[in-house]
């Protein structure tokens, strides 16, 4: 494990702290009536930001015993919003009463005064993470705090697999749909699963590289982030992407696995945000020490991987050199066991023929691969692959891993956060699907199918399954 954890994120703090000086106030309240009631419209301004919300006096009775008329008034706090120096609005999960004037007795309610304060980290907006609000009830006034923040440095993450379709002309094509893809949470690296308990999204396109740099960075990449649940993080192919998974090289082999693709990020950095003994997520970018300049990711043909995991490996040189990830520092390079870890997120890499009916799902599409008669040419047909209606999420399908991370925290966030993981040096992936069925309702991909050669003796029914993990179509031959 690889510890950088004091003198960058002191001057973090700093300028945080900087930025947040004279964030405070109290509310000012335009009141209307109503019958009786006082309803105000109160703001608080917060430097460039404010918040909002309602504050309310209800007078109420109630009536005691032998006609006794108590009178009482119910005061409320609530309607919380709070407006970013950028505009950016999101409500906060605030809400506040108290009794004024009751005597207590068994048909009134109990006097009871606000709590004295109450803090809540933001975390709608990248640019509100690593702040809190401090809100005092009492005095309707609240102040803008800082919280320590950090990252975790996966050494990478699975993106897609890929499945090779039979045939030495064959492929299939993920152009305009963007099912492919999946969301990873990192929920289970931690001992309480409640301690990841929100995330923020990222800016509408790109991934910012968030290592001390600009929250609001953002580039050009295949991959975008899509709506994420607490703790996880979603990407899927951009639409302007195309992957292609090509056929064996043999016109006589059906189906060959080796030809399978996955596709790995090699510069993920996750930030997080100590928020009392709680590890709040915010968002995913690059390391910026990546000399890539954007998110970094590679994909590798199953055949590949197994030569890199056996060290016999002869094909680009650049390849084992990214894998390296010299530029994250000694130790933090891609092994043979990372490599036997990837290649286990294909179940067919190491020639497993069972299908999870968890993960995959039969689509209703099946084709004829047959060869021609004696002296015929075989056809070539361009089909189309359509996703299924049924929501792909509620399949259930999961798959995980665990990979090595580094921490990058202040000391006292490092105790807190190492005591929450189950294991301080790896963190473990949970992959599902991205996407609802209603996103993936009129998406395909294109398959374009080489019919076998004269000769060919192998299985003709070939079958097509949805991957409901990284929505990708898999091939089958039915014998």
């Amino acid at each position: 494990m690889h510890i950088r954890q004091v003198s960058r994120f002191f001057c973090i703090l700093i300028l945080m702290t900087i930025a947040a000086h004279g964030q405070s106030g109290t509310a000012t309240c335009t009141d209307t009536f109503s019958g009786g009631d006082t309803i105000g419209a109160c703001t608080i301004p917060l430097g460039s930001g404010k918040v909002t919300f309602t504050a309310t006096t209800f007078p109420e009775t109630c009536e005691e015993n032998h006609n006794v008329t108590v009178h009482y008034h119910l005061l409320t706090q609530n309607g919380f919003s709070y407006t970013d120096p950028e505009g950016n609005n999101s409500s906060l999960p605030l809400s506040f009463s108290s009794v004024t004037g009751s005597n207590g007795l068994p048909a009134c309610p109990k006097s009871n005064s606000f709590p004295a304060s109450a803090e809540i980290a933001l975390t709608a907006n990248i640019a509100d993470f690593g702040n809190a609000i401090t809100y005092l009830p009492p005095t309707e006034q609240a102040s803008i705090t800082t919280l320590d923040v950090g990252s975790l440095g996966p050494e990478y993450m699975v993106l897609a697999v890929i499945y090779a379709p039979p045939g030495s002309g064959s492929n299939v094509t993920y152009s305009s749909t963007t099912m492919t893809g999946a969301t990873n949470s990192f929920s289970n690296t931690f001992t309480n699963a409640n301690t990841v308990s929100q995330t923020v999204g990222l800016k509408a396109n790109g991934i910012p590289a968030i290592m001390g740099s600009s929250v609001s960075q953002t580039v050009d990449t295949g991959f975008t982030q899509s709506s994420t649940t607490s703790g996880s993080i979603a990407f899927n192919k951009s639409a302007t992407t195309t992957f292609q998974a090509n056929g064996p090289t043999n016109p006589a082999t059906g189906i060959d696995h080796d030809f399978d693709q996955i596709t790995i990020w090699l510069n993920p950095v996750l930030e997080i945000e100590q928020f009392g003994n709680n590890v709040i997520l915010g968002q995913g970018g690059f390391d910026p020490r990546d000399p890539t300049g954007e998110i970094d990711t590679i994909t590798l043909f199953v055949s590949d991987i197994k030569s890199l995991i056996a060290g016999t490996f002869t094909g680009d040189p650049d390849i084992p050199n990214r894998l390296a990830r010299t530029w994250a520092g000694s130790g933090q390079g891609i092994t043979a066991t990372d490599l036997s870890t990837i290649l286990a997120r294909d179940p067919f890499a190491n020639g497993s023929t069972t299908i999870d009916a968890t993960r995959f799902t039969l689509t209703g599409q099946n084709f004829t691969y047959a060869p021609p008669p004696g002296g015929g040419t075989p056809d070539k047909l361009g089909l189309t692959l359509n996703y299924l209606a049924s929501t792909m999420q509620s399949q259930g399908a999961s798959d995980s891993y665990s990979v090595g991370v580094t921490i990058d925290v202040s000391q006292s966030f490092f105790s807190i956060l190492t005591n929450e993981m189950k294991s301080s040096n790896t963190l473990t992936w949970t992959s599902t699907n991205t996407l609802q069925s209603t996103q993936g309702s009129g998406q395909t991909a294109a398959f374009t199918m080489q019919q076998p050669p004269v000769g060919y003796a192998g299985p003709t029914n070939l079958v097509v399954y949805q991957d409901n993990i990284y929505g990708t179509f898999l091939f089958n031959l039915i014998p």
